[in-house]
């Protein structure tokens, strides 16, 4: 490898990028990554794009920390030390990171210039160690917070899935007359389900298209108002997802077949009246 010497007195040493190949590959997952996160509305393609950033900014780590300083750091218990305290830093560092992200590169650009003088066994090395740590820090934020939307997103695309299929048919709420008993089993029957009697008017029964799949969608008229149900075999879920959006409230609530979305504008007691909708229906298990 060739050395370049800056200065006489210092014997402050520069070198080339070892893995120039590694940090281009590394760039190129970067971009996707991006793209993945800041494009698509929701899905999994935010979840894939953490994953390639992650890799990104570790691969870009690798290229520009270089075999040498990795050796220095991890063959000394004096390195070893820093790397401890170095993963404490990073953890404190990854909480204003994930908060606000757009200072990452930020904060790369302003700490790359920094070498810091380490005594590590006979050898005085002069490592970027502020580098070190934003980039271990911005790993660490990405982490967390891929593994918060991989929590959470299933549960919040559920959720924005039943809004969007109730606002795209808006008028279905304002239908007053009773669906006939034979139309309503016509809508029921190819899911092996029913309606018990006693829960309300049924005024519109449909098997609509949601999320790719063919659905029983209700709306029933209760004393509490009307009510929207979606009949979702397609969709399983381990416990309740709350529903709050675009003056819609309600739940959706795991099922013996899938769940079921219980929805309406304006309800005082959502908990309660899906409660009801959900012990009206005969699942036929």
């Amino acid at each position: 490898m060739v050395v370049h010497t800056v200065g006489t007195s210092e014997g402050v040493t520069s070198r080339p990028m070892e893995h120039m190949q590694l940090a281009e590959i590394a760039a190129l997952l970067g971009a996707l990554g991006a793209v993945s996160v800041l494009v698509p509305r929701g899905g999994i393609f935010p979840l894939i794009g953490f994953v390639l950033l992650g890799a990104a900014t570790g691969g870009l780590g690798w290229a520009l920390v270089g075999d040498d300083d990795v050796e220095l750091l991890l063959g000394d218990p004096t390195g070893i030390a820093l790397v401890a305290v170095g993963v404490a830093a990073a953890i404190a560092g990854a909480v204003p990171l994930a908060r606000y992200p757009a200072a990452v590169p930020v904060a790369l650009l302003a700490v790359a210039p920094f070498r810091v003088p380490v005594q590590v066994g006979d050898e005085e090395a002069f490592l970027l160690l502020p580098l070190y740590l934003v980039i271990a820090a911005s790993v660490v934020a990405g982490l967390s917070v891929g593994l918060v939307l991989l929590v959470s997103a299933p549960r919040a695309s559920i959720a924005r899935e039943v809004v969007d299929h109730i606002m795209h048919e808006p008028g279905t709420t304002n239908l007053v007359v009773p669906v006939a008993p034979g139309a309503l089993a016509g809508v029921l029957d190819p899911d092996g389900t029913r309606l018990r009697p006693g829960l309300g008017d049924v005024t519109f029964a449909a098997r609509c298209v949601h999320d790719g799949h063919v659905v029983p969608h209700l709306v029933v008229r209760m004393p509490e108002g009307a009510v929207t149900v979606l009949l979702l075999r397609h969709r399983e879920i381990d416990e309740p997802v709350q529903i709050a959006e675009q003056g819609l409230v309600g739940v959706v609530l795991p099922a013996p077949r899938g769940s079921i979305a219980i929805v309406g504008q304006g309800l005082k007691d959502p908990d309660g009246i899906a409660q009801k909708v959900f012990e009206a229906v005969d699942w036929g298990v």
